[in-house]
Order: C-alpha cells, then structure tokens, then sequence
C-alpha cells in the first residue's frame, strides 16, 4: 500500500520550523513531534513540489565530532620523549589519563 501524500502544509510547517533550528533535522524534528528522517524528507519532498524558496541551510558542524591533531615536532624524537610530549599534550583528556594511571603506556 503507497504511503498516502503530505499535504502542502504539512511540508511547508516543516520547512518553516527547519530554518528556525538552522537546517538541523533532529532539531526540527523534536519540535515537531516526528522523526529526523521523516523531516528529511518532508524536506525533499518540499522542494520537489516547489515549497521552497531556498534549501534549507546545511546544519553548523558538531563541536564534539571536530577533530584536532596535535603539533608534531618536524624532527625525530626518541620514543620516551614523543611519548612524554604526548601525555603532556593530552592532560585534561582521555588519553592524559591512560598514560597517568600505574603501569599503562
């Protein structure tokens, strides 16, 4: 059995709340009361009949999945000092505390 048509108002109320959480689905979707991947597709469902006058803006990247790397020195170091320079890059972290406790690496 097809699953039966949105109507434009719905699509249009998501795309209305979808830009007030700045294109977060999960956002808009928790406002709404339905699920992200629902929203999503209210979305391209929207912007296939014309719905929308823009797309809706891509959402501002996580803090907590943004990756930064250390700064490695530009020559070789002897294991013992690269290890040393790394536990004490990572204090105040996860891997400050393996390298704190008794006998770890």
């Amino acid at each position: 059995m097809p699953t039966p048509r949105v109507s434009d108002k719905v699509l249009s109320r998501t795309i209305k709340v979808l830009n007030e959480c700045g294109g977060s689905y999960s956002q808009a979707a928790q406002r709404l009361g339905i699920g992200a991947t629902t929203a999503k597709r209210h979305a391209k469902v929207a912007a296939e009949r014309g719905l929308m006058a823009t797309p809706p803006p891509e959402p501002a990247p996580d803090p907590t999945q943004v990756i930064e790397f250390p700064d490695f020195p530009d020559e070789e170091l002897p294991d013992d000092e690269l290890v040393a320079l790394m536990t004490k890059q990572s204090s105040g972290n996860l891997g400050g505390y393996w390298h704190d406790r008794e006998g770890a690496v």
